[in-house]
């Protein structure tokens, strides 16, 4: 707090001031050393943006922080990715079931066609010559 006026800075007692605003630091210095080890971490440094969340919806749809609270869910950005890689897997994996069905199909056929339909369809799977 900063004044000219004589009668204003008569009324500040700085000792006492500085005590509180020390109290103040150290109790927040504290509490954030509480919720460091809560996300797992062993130092302050350590916090990260995946440590971030939010009680408020709003704030939560106008800035993509994840919702901490009851109902509506904000997904944080690394599981919205997580899930947009485990979607791309799911698909990856039905086309190989497709193509290995496929490929047993075409190895009931009679002796005499299926060594190269087999080799045709083996190339497809990226497996030819394995």
């Amino acid at each position: 707090m900063e004044t000219q006026d004589t009668k204003l800075r008569r009324l500040l007692d700085v000792d006492k001031s500085a005590k509180q605003l020390n109290n103040f630091f150290q109790a927040s210095t504290h509490l954030m050393q509480v919720l460091a080890r809560a996300c797992g971490h062993d130092d302050l440094q350590k916090f990260n943006l995946n440590d971030l969340t939010t009680w408020k919806k709003d704030m939560a749809e106008l800035s993509g922080v994840p919702f901490g609270g009851v109902g509506m869910m904000a997904p944080a950005p690394r599981v919205q990715q997580l899930e947009t890689e485990l979607a791309l897997a799911r698909r990856q994996i039905a086309e190989m079931e497709v193509a290995v069905k496929q490929w047993q199909l075409l190895e009931t056929k009679d002796e005499h066609g299926k060594r190269g339909v087999v080799l045709e369809s083996a190339k497809v799977l990226g497996v030819a010559g394995k």
